[in-house]
């Protein structure tokens, strides 16, 4: 694994969906939390593999094979990461905590913070 920023927790966003990406990137910082957003499993890959998280939140807007993907390549590489995956149906996951994004930030800020905690 390679940099950290400093001391604060690294949060890796993967979402396709540029406002939900930008709104989950903000609500991250503003808890005094670094964020990586990015759009794509490719580039999630890349990113992965660049730096050291703490949490990866894997959002509903990705398709279910790239999210499974992304959990597999997490688990390979960066076994120490917690996943955080948020998808409609609430249901298939592997990561550390799955639940339906209709549950809102609220909730998403709370996992996190359980999570670094």
């Amino acid at each position: 694994m390679a940099d950290r920023f400093d001391s604060a927790a690294l949060v890796l966003i993967v979402s396709a969906e540029a406002t939900i990406r930008q709104t989950r990137a903000l609500l991250v910082e503003g808890a005094g939390f670094k964020a990586v957003a990015t759009e794509s499993r490719h580039r999630a890959s890349e990113i992965v593999r660049q730096f050291d998280f703490d949490v990866a939140i894997l959002d509903h807007t990705l398709g279910k094979r790239d999210r499974i993907r992304l959990v597999r390549l997490v688990r390979e590489v960066a076994p120490a990461t917690r996943i955080l995956m948020l998808h409609k149906s609430g249901a298939d996951c592997g990561a550390d905590l799955c639940f339906d994004s209709r549950e809102g930030p609220e909730r998403v800020m709370r996992s996190l913070r359980s999570f670094l905690n």
